[in-house]
């Protein structure tokens, strides 16, 4: 299966997930970064997660895109405003200059 594009929204994954034998799947992938996502904190001390949706990937793959919002809580990445100014515009041409 391929995706077109896949969009992250306070990742659980680990920071150093195994992009390599699963990147060749995916056109574009846009990592949102809750930076004040409380509910992650933890996340990194439990075997198998992680918290790049606080911290960011650790990657140079050139098809993830990474999206800092500073003040983002986990929910707040949900919210219809951000849907519509965030998730939209990636999904239907993979821009990302309108994330505030």
């Amino acid at each position: 299966m391929r995706f077109d594009k896949v969009l992250f929204l306070g990742s659980s994954l680990p920071r150093r997930f195994r992009w390599d034998k699963t990147i060749n799947r995916i056109g574009l992938l846009l990592n949102l970064i809750g930076s004040a996502d409380k509910a992650l904190l933890m996340a990194r001390y439990i075997p198998g997660l992680g918290d790049a949706g606080r911290r960011g990937f650790y990657s140079n793959q050139e098809t993830i895109i990474q999206e800092k919002e500073p003040f983002s809580t986990h929910s707040d990445l949900f919210g219809k405003e951000f849907m519509k100014d965030c998730w939209l515009p990636f999904l239907c041409d993979g821009s990302t200059n309108s994330l505030i």
